[in-house]
């Protein structure tokens, strides 16, 4: 991460197919999943046991996470940013959407109308809050479930329009708008853990922000008081310290930095992770010098943090959120030369770009599809000359009328540049 120059990083249809086999096995559980949430829930759709063995039967745990019924909203997500990313209709079809709907299905059915006619589960938590205690057991919605649930029925209804099936599409958002509003301190505009209940604590966990990051249901473009609350719950989280983070912890808050464009930050979580990387490659949860900095007495290795870090750099790299390319969106200064080549953004384009001394100088977009392309401007306002579509420029936003195949080239000269 000190280097003076990153070079390429590559993200090609490889990986997708690398993520695949997760995706398969998910698929291949479905009635067996199916048959726990008629079982266990006493309802019809799809629940995949938080803890389970490989065959997919649930092995139990701690109650309030190893049984949530959310979980299974979470893995959902892998199904839909696959179709995102690929826009696979044949995928959207015969796996996104029928492995999703079967997860909407179980939980609309979980759900209570209270006499606002706001509709709750009967029991919430919020991994891994408060650990197996009984203060676990959280007054409904927390924070977690209701994101889940809102990312879920807002997912579903997209998936339903892209199906063409509109009876569907009005179902989940009928569903969704009787969820109440995620719950914040009156002050800050923080995101709580639950009613009631600050994060206040160093968590390993930071199961009460998912609505910024993985879910991107909040962001630094929406309103002043949505901005508010991403600013108030990073610096929450910061302010905690890491005493109770483990190894996965620091990509995950270096993915939320740079989601919201903290790129310093970004780079200084990512570069804390590496205190617990062995010489495996493995992050390590208690074993490097930064032990002395928290409370986890375990030396145990777990994958998610090194995925997380992979991530961390893409989003640090390249977003695509909100229908918007953005191209080095959280690059630390300290890269002054940063390229990456075939990465992909939702709705399947591939980009490759080149910064040079500190500033872009090439951005190449493949087209997947047609329609209107949007590109954050990502050279500090010099003027690019494009090949193939030209773009309107609105704000600090390059506009294409793009068709499918389309290659989209803009350069500049790095002596333009200010």
């Amino acid at each position: 991460m000190r280097g003076k120059k990153i070079e390429r990083a590559r993200l090609r249809r490889r990986l997708l197919e690398e993520g695949q086999p997760f995706l398969d096995y998910l698929w291949s559980r479905k009635a067996r999943f199916e048959q726990f949430a008629k079982s266990f829930y006493d309802v019809s759709g799809l629940v995949a046991p938080g803890v389970m063995t490989l065959d997919g039967q649930a092995t139990g745990g701690w109650a309030q996470y190893s049984l949530s019924p959310t979980n299974s909203a979470w893995l959902a997500q892998s199904f839909y940013q696959h179709w995102r990313y690929t826009m696979d209709a044949e995928f959207l079809s015969t796996r996104a959407y029928p492995w999703c709907a079967g997860v909407g299905h179980a939980l609309a059915a979980l759900l209570k109308a209270d006499e606002h006619g706001k509709l709750r589960l009967l029991l919430s938590s919020s991994p891994e809050m408060f650990d197996n205690s009984l203060r676990a057991w959280l007054a409904p919605n927390s924070n977690y479930d209701l994101a889940l649930m809102q990312w879920l029925f807002g997912a579903l209804q997209e998936m339903a329009v892209a199906s063409g099936n509109k009876a569907d599409a009005a179902t989940w958002a009928d569903v969704r708008a009787k969820l109440d509003p995620l719950d914040t301190e009156a002050e800050s505009g923080a995101l709580t853990v639950a009613p009631g209940i600050p994060y206040r604590e160093s968590h390993r966990h930071f199961s009460h922000a998912m609505a910024i990051y993985p879910l991107g249901l909040l962001s630094i473009d929406g309103s002043p008081e949505e901005r508010k609350t991403v600013e108030a719950t990073l610096q929450g989280i910061e302010t905690a310290g890491t005493k109770g983070w483990v190894g996965y912890s620091f990509p995950w808050f270096a993915c939320m930095c740079a989601r919201t464009g903290k790129a310093e930050k970004a780079l200084e979580y990512l570069e804390k992770y590496l205190a617990y990387t062995g010489r495996n490659g493995f992050h390590l949860n208690n074993e490097q010098p930064i032990r002395r900095k928290n409370d986890d007495s375990t030396g145990a290795f777990t994958l998610e943090g090194n995925f997380l870090a992979m991530q961390a750099v893409h989003e640090m790299l390249l977003q695509s959120w909100g229908g918007v390319v953005r191209v080095f969106p959280a690059v630390s200064e300290k890269w002054k030369d940063v390229s990456f080549e075939d990465l992909r953004t939702e709705g399947g384009n591939r980009v490759t770009a080149t910064r040079a001394k500190g500033v872009t100088t090439s951005v190449a977009i493949h087209v997947r599809a047609e329609g209107k392309l949007r590109l954050r401007d990502p050279f500090a306002g010099a003027a690019p000359v494009w090949t193939g579509s030209q773009p309107t420029k609105v704000g600090d936003i390059f506009e294409f009328d793009a068709k499918a195949g389309d290659q989209i080239d803009g350069k500049v000269e790095v002596a333009t540049q200010k």
